[in-house]
């Protein structure tokens, strides 16, 4: 296919523990085969916990771009924040786009994880390896299709088993750890009923009941056996380190990218995927790893066995399994030469310790190395106890090294990552600070630059819009910054409009089609919808630093906005809303700079309305600011949009052009006078006619062209014209 390929992902937000390693398996496919991605990122999580969701907002970007060659829909969270019920309609709107939903059945394509083998494992587990019978189920979100799944096996594994539902041990949550930490006050406090198990629906609610049954006293898994769903991060080093179910969510993510891929390539024809999940035994089901059970025909079977699972440990770390092999070949046939060979162990030891620095930080897994040295040596001489005391102090010495290592590691990521949240944290304070639209984009561009932030755009709705069910997203979008790491590429003060559909064409047409990874995020104040910034994803830097640069940049904008209408008001003249003296100087000086830069034609129109004071006199000041008022509207209609009109004193206008076209400032006093008529036609039932006179200066600018000379030059040809006005009105009296 020789068009490059752009695929849009929707997703709720990229720092959530599952979203994020799908997210990671989207990115890598794309960078793989060399396709574009951008993310639509839907929500804000506050610190609070609580989130924003943007959903209509972001899916409006989505549908209306002819940008995206197809999309991947994340329908599993998004559904938990509209509503299970409002999930047809809503991914309805994706439907002209080739879409694979992730985690839910909708569409042609959709790749789901078995839930409920899942759950099967897990409880199965409980029942026929644990003996448990009284097995109490926290639920995730009424509706939500995973969570039903996961209920259901439930359900099924205890009737299989012989064993009764009891209603009472079925508790409601909604995939939180407070979901768990009320499920136990449930049970115990109100509902006083007894169990020797608690299946939670998902391992935020399982560390919620871990985290409430210690507070009891309750000894997990002695007193209690609890489990999981998902494998989360903390799964695993949580003490006691959770039972859980496995979801493999990288791939989830890649291979949906791959479906889609697929999809538009002709490669596929739709369907429904399932991924299986595996069950991860851990200690709070009361399960003990399976190496300490494990027995061995020989030593030299013993010895390829650890050698095998060492490098199968390491093997997610990156390192070729040859290169690790040979590491542990060596270190076990040290192994068994103690006690001479221990001085020499122990160095091989932290030579390799040094050497696996080289392609991992991860230290932990030594650990796991460590007991699993352990449990093998402790079987192979079982009978000899003088060896395993000599075997244990080495183990007990490695473990001093292993230390030092990891110590000394996690020092240096605890630097690193301190000096990058210092960098991010400077970055976005930097950005907070500034006080109008000039300083934000010298700030923003500095800041995101530093952060290797390869490319960048931000783009401003014509008005603040107050987000709520009546959301309309409005016709045009004005692109205020846009740069990549060598361009600025929307000069300061020059926003691009462009139609709110076309803003990803207009991502591309700036950057070019390189393939990126990008991602959407809607900028907001309080209520206020403000814009959105698309920035291109840097991997080296930590994933939350996006929403720490989102919340800077919504908070300068709306302080910049707030500048902007106090400066404003300071420029304008309250009856007509036209510049004022201030305004008009200001901004003419700037003109002539730039003018005379270019060599350009500067034009000025001094403009005087006739016979105000005899409106004032005759038919009051009111009537006499409505004829002020009037008569800007006509001077503005006449005039073009980059030109800078103002009112200067009480019937006193002036006009800065430039560029005008061939017939140059006859054409703009033609065009002012023509406007004069047709106004008093409309208004024809006013007992007067609004008029004015006209003193005009061209000049092409030079070094000794200044705005007061041009100002002088304009009111003495306007004073011509007047008297010139007057001596016709006294020959026909």
């Amino acid at each position: 296919m020789s068009q490059k390929l752009h695929f849009g992902a929707y997703l709720s937000s990229v720092e959530e523990a599952c979203q994020s390693e799908i997210w990671k398996g989207i990115s890598q496919f794309a960078s793989d085969f060399g396709i574009s991605v951008t993310v639509f990122i839907s929500t804000y999580q506050q610190r609070v916990g609580m989130f924003r969701y943007h959903y209509n907002v972001t899916r409006d970007f989505a549908i209306t771009t002819r940008e995206l060659d197809g999309i991947l829909f994340f329908g599993g969270q998004v559904s938990d924040a509209i509503g299970t019920e409002n999930m047809e309609p809503f991914f309805n709107h994706f439907s002209h786009l080739p879409t694979v939903n992730i985690s839910m059945n909708y569409g042609d394509t959709a790749l789901l994880v078995d839930n409920h083998k899942g759950m099967r494992l897990i409880v199965d587990h409980l029942i026929h390896e644990h003996g448990r019978r009284r097995i109490a189920f926290i639920r995730g979100p009424e509706g939500h299709r995973e969570a039903e799944e996961r209920f259901l096996a439930y359900c099924e594994a205890l009737h299989d088993a012989g064993i009764s539902l009891d209603p009472q041990l079925v508790c409601p949550g909604v995939f939180t750890e407070e979901s768990g930490v009320d499920a136990i006050s449930l049970l115990l406090d109100r509902r006083h009923t007894s169990f020797d198990a608690v299946v939670a629906v998902d391992d935020a609610t399982a560390f919620g009941v871990l985290q409430e049954l210690e507070r009891r006293r309750i000894v997990v898994p002695d007193d209690v056996a609890v489990t999981g769903f998902d494998d989360v991060e903390l799964a695993a080093a949580h003490a006691p380190a959770l039972t859980t179910i496995r979801q493999p969510f990288f791939d989830l993510g890649y291979s949906a990218t791959r479906h889609l891929f697929e999809l538009i390539t002709g490669g596929r024809t739709g369907g429904i995927t399932q991924l299986a999940p595996e069950l991860i035994i851990r200690q709070t089901c009361g399960c003990i790893p399976e190496t300490v059970s494990r027995s061995y025909d020989s030593h030299a079977e013993g010895l390829r066995q650890l050698r095998d699972s060492l490098s199968d440990i390491v093997a997610d770390t990156g390192i070729p399994r040859d290169i690790a092999r040979g590491w542990f070949t060596s270190l076990s046939s040290l192994m068994v030469q103690i006690p001479e060979g221990e001085q020499t162990f122990l160095r091989e030891f932290d030579r390799v310790l040094s050497r696996y620095r080289r392609y991992s930080s991860d230290f932990t897994i030594w650990q796991r190395i460590l007991s699993e040295f352990q449990s093998t040596v402790s079987r192979l001489f079982s009978g000899n106890v003088e060896r395993l005391i000599q075997l244990g102090s080495l183990i007990l010495k490695s473990s001093w090294l292993i230390h030092g290592a990891f110590r000394a590691e996690d020092k240096k990521i605890e630097l690193d990552v301190n000096h990058i949240q210092w960098k991010i944290r400077g970055i976005a304070h930097n950005i907070i600070t500034a006080f109008d639209f000039n300083q934000l984009y010298s700030k923003v561009e500095f800041g995101f630059r530093y952060l290797h932030i390869e490319s960048v755009l931000v783009a401003l709705y014509p008005e603040p819009i107050m987000y709520d069910n009546g959301w309309n997203h409005p016709d045009e979008v004005s692109i205020i910054i846009a740069f990549d790491r060598y361009r600025r590429l929307v000069p300061d003060g020059e926003p691009r409009t462009v139609p709110f559909g076309e803003l990803l064409a207009t991502d591309k047409a700036i950057f070019g089609d390189r393939p990126r990874t990008s991602m959407l995020m809607p900028l907001f104040f309080g209520e206020e919808q403000l814009g959105v910034m698309i920035l291109e994803e840097n991997r080296s830097m930590p994933v939350d630093m996006y929403e720490s640069l989102r919340l800077a940049l919504s908070t300068a904008i709306k302080g910049a906005l707030l500048f902007s209408e106090v400066k404003d008001l300071s420029i304008r003249d309250e009856l007509t809303g036209l510049y004022n003296r201030r305004g008009f100087i200001a901004l003419a000086e700037a003109r002539l700079s730039l003018l005379l830069r270019m060599g350009q034609v500067a034009e000025l129109l001094f403009i005087d309305l006739d016979g105000l004071k005899t409106i004032n006199d005759t038919f009051g000041h009111r009537e006499g600011d409505w004829a002020i008022h009037r008569s800007a509207t006509i001077l503005a209609n006449a005039t073009r949009k980059g030109d800078i009109l103002a009112r200067i004193g009480g019937d006193e206008f002036v006009l800065f052009a430039s560029n005008s076209g061939e017939q140059g400032i006859e054409e703009i006093i033609s065009r002012i006078r023509t406007a004069f008529g047709d106004s008093n036609v409309e208004f024809s039932e006013k007992p007067y006619r609004l008029a004015c006179s006209i003193g005009a200066e061209s000049t092409v600018v030079t070094s000794t062209t200044t705005l007061d000379s041009l100002l002088a030059r304009a009111d003495s040809l306007l004073y011509e014209e007047k008297a010139a006005k007057r001596l016709e009105r006294s020959q026909k009296v």
